[in-house]
């Protein structure tokens, strides 16, 4: 149950002085009233009326009431992006790594056609995850990266451990953070069996601010697992749970549809929870993948947010106006 609450205190104290004064003066105001529709005349006390309205006024004037609305906010907020790419074996005997890079390129030049001044860094992974760049402005900078990386050479072209790449990936995002982030405790909270993060040592709130239009775009070749099968024992879930708790976009493209472990896990819909998707891609459209991924992130973004109007001033003005013409008929009326 709801409370009643005088929020507006000068239409309270208003409120409270003008049944004084109606009773001392109510004596002295009526007022005569013609009607030629009715080719009758007859008194009617439109003082008295008044005054009834002009105490329902200053009422709701005092109480606060408001509406409620939904409004529109048109929000463009920078964007982080991280290019995350499948080194391994499989890529490279596959002969995928040419339609990524070139997907990543096409991106890239994308990119450079923004009109905010959004960052962009790339990871290349395999049974360890590198850093190719980290967060820049300079696109170019990370086009000349990429093209520089020896993808049939150690220690890429081995196995496939999206865990690693996804760490990096945050730690990439992570880097000029400005508090200290006790990283070892994180990373055991970020281990072992389950799908739930342990963020007990990181203030959540505090990186979902901080990580605000970081967005994850991984590519690889094959089925993994959501489970940790890695050497660092991180959990692949463990992550995507945390990533998408602290507000970070990811997009997942692979060659293969989701398999059943993913989706039973929860891992997919993990995914889609951070704002992006799960995308099964043939090696032919990755492009285009790449293409409407871009769209999507640098497309306008509007936030729905609940406003509240008061009505406190047109009440109160509407009893100001009520005043002002019982005022006029006192005056002409009083004896």
């Amino acid at each position: 149950m709801e409370t009643l609450m005088f929020e507006n205190s000068y239409w309270l104290v208003l409120l409270l002085i003008f049944p004084v004064l109606w009773k001392f003066n109510k004596s002295k105001y009526y007022a005569k009233v013609s009607s030629s529709f009715f080719m009758s005349s007859k008194k009617m006390n439109v003082g008295k009326i008044l005054s009834y309205f002009i105490i329902l006024y200053l009422f709701l004037a005092s109480i606060g009431i408001s509406i409620q609305y939904e409004n529109a906010l048109f929000s463009q907020e920078k964007r982080h992006y991280i290019l995350v790419n499948d080194g391994s074996l499989s890529m490279v005997s596959a002969e995928l790594t040419e339609p990524l890079l070139r997907a990543n390129y096409i991106f890239l030049d994308l990119l450079k056609t923004s009109n905010f001044p959004d960052t962009v860094g790339s990871i290349v992974f395999s049974d360890n995850a590198f850093i190719v760049s980290y967060l820049l402005d300079d696109v170019d900078f990370t086009i000349e990266k990429l093209k520089r990386v020896k993808w049939d050479q150690y220690p890429l072209n081995l196995g496939t451990s999206v865990e690693n790449a996804l760490w990096t990936s945050f730690l990439i995002s992570m880097k000029k953070y400005p508090d200290k982030l006790n990283l070892s405790e994180l990373k055991n909270g970020l281990s072992g069996k389950g799908i739930d993060a342990d963020l007990s040592h990181i203030p959540v709130l505090k990186f979902k601010e901080y990580l605000k239009g970081t967005c994850l775009i991984l590519f690889t070749d094959g089925y993994f697992s959501p489970n940790p099968l890695s050497k660092s024992g991180l959990s692949p879930i463990k992550i995507m749970d945390m990533l998408r708790k602290v507000g970070v976009i990811v997009y997942i493209i692979d060659l293969e549809p989701p398999n059943v472990q993913l989706i039973e896990s929860g891992f997919v819909g993990y995914v889609k929870d951070t704002g992006g998707d799960m995308i099964y891609a043939k090696q032919q459209s990755l492009s285009d993948v790449y293409k409407k991924i871009f769209e999507i992130e640098s497309a306008p973004r509007y936030t729905k947010r609940i406003e509240r109007s008061s009505l406190s001033q047109i009440f109160g003005i509407s009893a100001l106006i009520c005043f002002t013409i019982w005022y006029i008929i006192k005056t002409q009326t009083s004896v």
